[in-house]
């Protein structure tokens, strides 16, 4: 599970924007965390995913379209979640955000609802990107250097590479002043690189807290 903060980090949406997402609007809730909101908001891997998508697609279209593509989505296929579809709004177009189907063609779901088109460029959104406003997205399952991100493992929190170790845990003993050294005493064979990328995932996720 995925905490607010967190989750600001990994997605490029900050924490006032998950909050309006979270709210209904006029065509409902953009998403709600699946791991639900009380006492504090956990989202999932998949909601993580989810909302990578939105930050792309909000950067070249109006939230009011990106929620009425997802609500025409979610009419469609409202079995599913919003992440196992790719809905894409090409650079190149004024209008549109496209769902790709189960036969391969695109689809226009916000502003003319069921119109086909031909073709529409897909930018793979699990990689790193640049929002709008400047803000570095890290690649989702390389947050940082030395880290990995596996749903499967602890619950997706970031992890040492290949050792399964809570990026936090480590992450908090280099921000508290520890050595490298120090810090291998209690986690044996983490390296510096991964010390480093621990420590500066842990400050951000950190800023985003306090903002």
């Amino acid at each position: 599970m995925f905490s607010t903060a967190l989750t600001s980090v990994l997605t490029g949406a900050t924490p006032s924007q998950l909050a309006r997402w979270r709210k209904d609007g006029p065509s409902g809730v953009l998403l709600e965390p699946e791991h639900g909101t009380r006492p504090r908001c956990r989202y999932s891997y998949n909601d993580v995913v989810a909302l990578r998508m939105f930050v792309r697609l909000r950067d070249v279209r109006s939230l009011q379209q990106v929620r009425k593509a997802v609500e025409t989505l979610m009419e469609h296929r409202p079995e599913d979640h919003v992440s196992q579809h790719r809905l894409e709004a090409p650079i190149q177009e004024k209008r549109g955000i496209y769902w790709l189907d189960e036969q391969g063609a695109w689809v226009e779901m916000a502003d003319s609802p069921g119109q086909g088109v031909i073709k529409v460029v897909m930018d793979d959104i699990l990689g790193e990107f640049v929002t709008d406003d400047g803000m570095v997205v890290p690649p989702l399952h390389t947050p940082a250097q030395g880290l990995e991100l596996d749903p499967q493992v602890y619950s997706g929190t970031p992890t040492i590479s290949g050792t399964g170790v809570p990026y936090q845990n480590v992450g908090s003993l280099a921000e508290d002043g520890m050595s490298g050294d120090d810090i291998r005493h209690w986690y044996p064979g983490v390296p510096d690189e991964a010390i480093e990328g621990a420590a500066l995932l842990y400050r951000q996720v950190q800023a985003r807290r306090a903002a």
